[in-house]
């Protein structure tokens, strides 16, 4: 099986990709009324500090910082994978428990805001990357 934090990077692939095209570049209909709620966000314009925008603008672009937190996450998983000396895990680590408590809040979000599929991979990515915290203090305990 492969190693926790390759897991995490894989989950969290697969989330940027399901979250980009099918949740902010191709969204789906959910109905009459939310199309026109959704066409109401693109077409109604307003002064934003000096800026024309529109809620759209506010939703897509927050939809892209989303897949930017979500891939670049994943790739603080892969080099959180990497460590190959206790030395290396001790400057680590920080930050695989700061993307943890990242994670946790997503998931928190996600249960407060959204629906059950950001929440089930906000949490499986809390739950892979804790398990690979306690996979590498487990291996490097036993070198020392």
């Amino acid at each position: 099986m492969p190693p926790p934090f390759t897991l995490a990077a894989i989950a969290l692939t697969v989330y940027t990709t399901a979250h980009t095209f099918f949740g902010t570049l191709f969204p789906s209909s959910f109905g009459p009324e939310a199309d026109a709620v959704f066409l109401a966000m693109k077409t109604t314009t307003f002064d934003l500090m000096g800026s024309e925008s529109t809620y759209y603008k506010q939703w897509f672009g927050l939809g892209i910082y989303t897949s930017l937190f979500l891939i670049f996450s994943a790739y603080i998983a892969v080099a959180l994978n990497a460590a190959k000396t206790g030395e290396q895990w001790a400057v680590l680590r920080p930050i695989a428990v700061a993307l943890a408590a990242a994670h946790v809040a997503d998931a928190g979000i996600a249960f407060a805001y959204f629906f059950i599929s950001p929440v089930i991979m906000s949490s499986l990515t809390v739950l892979l990357v804790v398990w690979g915290i306690k996979q590498k203090d487990d291996q490097f305990k036993k070198k020392a």
